[in-house]
């Protein structure tokens, strides 16, 4: 009886929140401008086209409209409704066409972010794509390709190839969003691999700002991961900011779970590279 009870509450606030979805929806698109509006509505009565049209109103910034006038975006939309139409298409195909699709224009417009001051990766904070799960794991199973590109490239020294690698496959976890928490869980948790891997990259050409920059963002996403943190020290090190180092090591000591011999040589390694920096500083 009272798992009857929970599943008809669960039902009604699967229905609710659904409800709230579709206003909200309506209510962005009719705040949006004339030719936004006249844009889209030929394919508001097709449920897949709606829903793609629906991750527009996904974005951070508020930019529905930008997507809604986008030429490109519009031409998908055309194709898509036409082979609808012509039954060359099924719903499921037509999704996972269109998904593909708008992948592809995130990872170009964010390749080449990979230094400067700029986030790498590009887009993490602009346009989202919801992706259901079944799209989702096409696109993650790219994303790992990608990162294995890039392991090989990193362990034959090609660094620069190896840091364009990492950021394409970062580009497809900053573009895409998980219909619910376990997808959305899974996203993080492959988007921290690949800062912490990026993260190697530039501590490998002594860029330790760099990755100091990177592996705090990815801190920020799976907070006090043992092996991020020991990196993250090895980073400090490099920039003569031992105090910073010894906390990351004291931090991950304090969970006991790193083998002690690890954290033991980071110790040294901190330890060596202060006494250096001070007696190269006494020797000024």
């Amino acid at each position: 009886m009272l798992a009857k009870q929970q599943r008809q509450e669960i039902r009604q606030m699967e229905r609710g929140a659904e409800e709230s979805g579709a206003r909200e929806f309506r209510e962005r698109v009719l705040a949006s401008g004339a030719e936004a509006q006249r844009n889209v509505a030929p394919y508001l009565e097709i449920p897949v086209l709606r829903r793609i049209i629906k991750t527009f109103t996904n974005d951070t910034r508020g930019d529905f409209e930008k997507w809604a006038c986008n030429p490109l975006v519009l031409e998908m939309l055309k194709r898509a409704k036409s082979a609808l139409d012509e039954g060359r298409l099924t719903e499921q195909e037509a999704e996972t066409v269109m998904i593909g699709s708008l992948l592809d224009g995130g990872k170009a417009s964010g390749s080449g972010n990979s230094s400067g001051g700029s986030k790498p990766g590009g887009n993490s904070g602009g346009k989202k794509v919801r992706v259901e799960t079944n799209n989702l794991v096409s696109a993650l199973n790219e994303h790992v390709q990608l990162r294995m590109r890039g392991n090989s490239l990193y362990e034959q020294r090609r660094f620069p190839e190896s840091l364009r690698t990492y950021t394409e496959a970062l580009s497809i976890v900053n573009l895409v969003q998980g219909t619910n928490s376990g997808d959305q869980r899974e996203i993080d948790k492959n988007k921290t691999a690949t800062l912490m891997n990026i993260g190697a990259v530039h501590m490998a050409v002594h860029d330790f700002g760099a990755a100091i920059g990177t592996l705090t963002e990815a801190n920020e996403l799976m907070p006090n991961h043992p092996k991020l943190l020991i990196r993250r020290a090895r980073a400090f090190i490099g920039r003569g900011e031992f105090q910073k180092a010894r906390a990351d090591v004291d931090l991950v000591e304090s969970f006991e779970y790193l083998d002690p011999r690890e954290i033991s040589a980071v110790q040294n390694e901190i330890n060596k590279a202060e006494h250096a920096a001070f007696r190269a500083e006494r020797a000024i």
